[in-house]
């Protein structure tokens, strides 16, 4: 690393770092790769919320249908709380 002196088109002078190309090269390497993890997160993360929604509207039909209906939504419902409230 350098420390390197300019001036301005307006006149005014600066003072910054000149870093070496190949911590550059890192530098937008490891930039690139936080980006790309970080969208393939979101999509598991979306995937896993689809999922979740359909299971739930699974349960409420299974609890519309059946005699013990009312404890399986209770159930659902108290799984949800947890899920998204406390988590």
């Amino acid at each position: 690393m350098r420390v390197v002196r300019a001036q301005l088109d307006n006149g005014r002078r600066m003072i910054g770092v000149r870093f070496p190309p190949v911590l550059i090269a890192l530098a937008e390497k490891a930039a690139s790769d936080e980006t790309r993890l970080r969208q393939q997160l979101t999509v598991d993360y979306q995937s896993f919320t689809h999922a979740v929604l359909l299971a739930s509207l699974l349960l409420i039909m299974a609890a519309l249908r059946s005699r013990c209906g009312h404890y399986i939504f209770a159930m659902w419902f108290l799984s949800i709380f947890f899920f998204f409230f406390l988590a």
